[in-house]
């Protein structure tokens, strides 16, 4: 089955079409028509692509870190997202997620939200259990004086990076959270595909990119 629908797809799409073109053309309507806002996880908004969820978990499958550093929580999607996955390994395992505002204001519009059912994060028992919140940039020192404190104490740390996407911003987390990162772990930065559609050569490809030289 699968097998037939590769065949099909380059008969009759890979001719008239690139494959990067059609790609492309999913993450302009995926931004654009906002529905990212329509993905939720157990009941609260997760703001990712669906094939994005499914590599990440199976990278925290692979190392079963018993500390993941959320940089960007927004209204909590990604934290419960993690934390879902820590019960079929880990009783005691943490998220730690970092946000300037509150997990209660969502930066998207409520008129372009399109999870009309979705609910408040601290309404996910594994919220309660798992997450620990800390309001604050990123970057503050008082902020990563106590994710220092709790990664002093993580054997195997996974960071994700889902904060501001500006060149500078993630330019210095990279640099202040290599601190906390483990060795055979992942620090794994999202919306890499912004430097395409919004920001060239600005955005948060260019800063890996950067980061990986430096």
């Amino acid at each position: 089955m699968v097998a037939t629908s590769i065949n099909y797809f380059y008969k009759n799409v890979h001719d008239q079409n690139s494959v990067d073109d059609i790609l492309y053309g999913y993450d302009v309507l995926f931004e654009n028509e906002y529905l990212f806002t329509a993905s939720s996880c157990l009941g609260v908004q997760y703001q990712s692509i669906p094939n994005d969820a499914m590599v990440f978990q199976q990278l925290i499958w692979r190392i079963k870190p018993d500390l993941i550093i959320d940089l960007g929580t927004n209204v909590g999607g990604s934290a419960v997202f993690f934390a879902s996955i820590m019960p079929f390994y880990s009783d005691v395992g943490i998220v730690l997620t970092i946000d300037r505002e509150s997990f209660t204001m969502d930066w998207v519009p409520d008129r372009r939200t399109l999870c009309k059912d979705c609910v408040n994060a601290t309404d996910n028992k594994l919220w309660k259990k798992y997450v620990h919140f800390i309001q604050g940039s990123t970057n503050d020192v008082s902020v990563l004086a106590e994710v220092k404190k709790y990664a002093a104490n993580g054997r195997t740390v996974f960071i994700s990076h889902d904060a501001a996407h500006d060149c500078d911003s993630v330019y210095e987390d990279l640099i202040n959270y290599t601190e906390f990162f483990s060795i055979n772990s992942y620090m794994v930065v999202q919306d890499t595909k912004l430097d395409r559609m919004k920001i060239p050569s600005r955005g948060p490809l260019a800063v890996v990119r950067k980061f990986l030289d430096y």
